[in-house]
């Protein structure tokens, strides 16, 4: 007889039921249980699900029944899922029957797996098990199936790979998921903090506004905030101005300041100001006045942010209301000026000879002699030169300084002038306080 037949007289003549009729025929016949499960269908009114059941209580490996499934039914993969699902095989041995016996491949089986409810973990235990993928391999087969959110997935990295959020955060990434996707996902599974999650994307090669974006859209982090993370772990004052005009639409101004107020030294912010924002080195000196910076650390950043020439600089500083001293000063201890240098500079700048004259003094250390000889050397008149030692070296109309005008280089004749324009002066100043005293 044929195993139908016997199937038959089983159920008809003896009227065994299907479940004890699979054992007999699974035991009784040397034949592929494709046979048997079409020789119960053919004896038995019985539902793809009670045969699933009986061929599994039968002893039929599980792959087996997948097989014969296939061959007996019209069902799909899914369906087939489904009924070893229902006989309550566990996820690994239904996604080996169907990486078996159907030949499908592990997305297609995360795919059928995740209808039938099985948790992120159960089915990357399925890619570890039956696929043999490891975490990298297993979260780019996750993100193709598209059936876990990005925080299911990066959970099944530490529950079932125990990955650490290093490895994690490499994994998601090799997988193609976004950056936001990433930080998300880091957030939900590993609990990791803004600044944590900063240097994480940040290892993996994301970019400053790439990750200024993921900041925003997971951490709802402002400029500031943002700005203050980006440098902590060590981005360049480029990236970050890079983010702050790019995510956070901040003008050089805004930007200036942060990027101060995180720690970037004025120089490096002249450099993103030049660079970034394309200012003018007069426009940047004026904003870096407004932060803060002083006439000395402005200087440093025309000479090195915009290769001004110590003339140029001068010009600048004197362009946002600089005093001569403060300019003086950055002439000589940043651009290594000389009096005599600084003096040129200065009077090119527009500052008065009497300002210049009072920071040879008091930046140079020049003294009355010295100082006529500079002031003689850009352009300064004998009376003017004389005016400017009274003031600022408390010299009268006398011998010394008639002295100190001829060391100059004055003519006798412009001396006399000056002296007695000076002796005038003198004499109408005692004039005026003897009619009041």
């Amino acid at each position: 007889y044929s195993i139908g037949d016997a199937a038959l007289v089983l159920g008809e003549v003896f009227e065994t039921g299907y479940e004890a009729a699979a054992v007999f025929l699974v035991d009784g016949f040397a034949v592929a249980t494709t046979e048997v499960a079409a020789a119960l269908n053919q004896a038995y009114e019985i539902t793809a699900q009670e045969l699933t059941n009986a061929l599994s209580a039968a002893g039929v490996a599980i792959t087996e029944i997948a097989v014969a499934l296939d061959a007996v039914t019209v069902l799909t993969a899914q369906g087939i899922a489904d009924l070893l699902d229902g006989a309550e095989y566990g996820a690994v041995a239904v996604g080996a029957a169907l990486q078996d016996a159907l030949d499908l491949s592990t997305v297609e089986i995360v795919k059928v797996l995740a209808t039938l409810d099985y948790t992120v973990q159960e089915v990357a235990g399925v890619l570890r098990d039956v696929g043999n993928e490891l975490g990298a391999a297993a979260a780019l087969t996750l993100k193709a199936a598209e059936v876990f959110l990005v925080v299911d997935v990066a959970q099944a990295l530490t529950d079932v790979y125990a990955q650490t959020a290093a490895a994690a955060t490499a994994a998601l990434e090799a997988a193609g998921y976004l950056v936001d996707e990433i930080a998300l996902g880091l957030q939900g599974a590993y609990d990791a903090s803004a600044a944590e999650v900063t240097q994480l994307l940040k290892d993996v090669e994301f970019t400053s506004v790439q990750i200024a974006g993921a900041l925003v859209e997971v951490y709802d982090q402002a400029a500031a905030g943002a700005s203050q993370l980006l440098h902590d772990v060590g981005f360049g004052v480029l990236a970050v101005a890079d983010a702050l005009e790019v995510t956070f639409e901040q003008t050089a101004a805004q930007a200036a300041a942060l990027l101060a107020d995180v720690g970037y030294s004025f120089t490096a912010v002249g450099e993103a100001l030049d660079t970034t924002f394309g200012q003018t080195a007069a426009a940047a000196a004026q904003l870096l006045e407004d932060i803060g910076a002083s006439a000395t650390e402005t200087a440093l950043v025309m000479q090195l942010a915009f290769e001004q020439s110590a003339a140029d600089m001068a010009v600048v500083l004197a362009g946002i209301g600089a005093d001569v001293e403060a300019t003086a000063l950055a002439l000589q201890t940043v651009y290594g000026q000389t009096a005599a240098g600084a003096a040129q500079a200065l009077q090119d700048a527009g500052y008065a000879f009497a300002e210049i004259g009072t920071a040879m003094e008091g930046v140079f250390a020049q003294t009355a002699a010295e100082t006529a000889a500079v002031l003689n050397q850009i352009g300064a008149g004998a009376a003017e030169v004389a005016a400017i030692l009274g003031a600022e070296f408390s010299l009268l109309a006398d011998d010394a300084l008639n002295g100190i005008l001829l060391g100059a280089g004055y003519a006798q004749s412009a001396i006399s002038t000056a002296v007695g324009a000076l002796e005038d002066f003198g004499n109408d100043v005692a004039d005026f306080f003897g009619s009041i005293f």
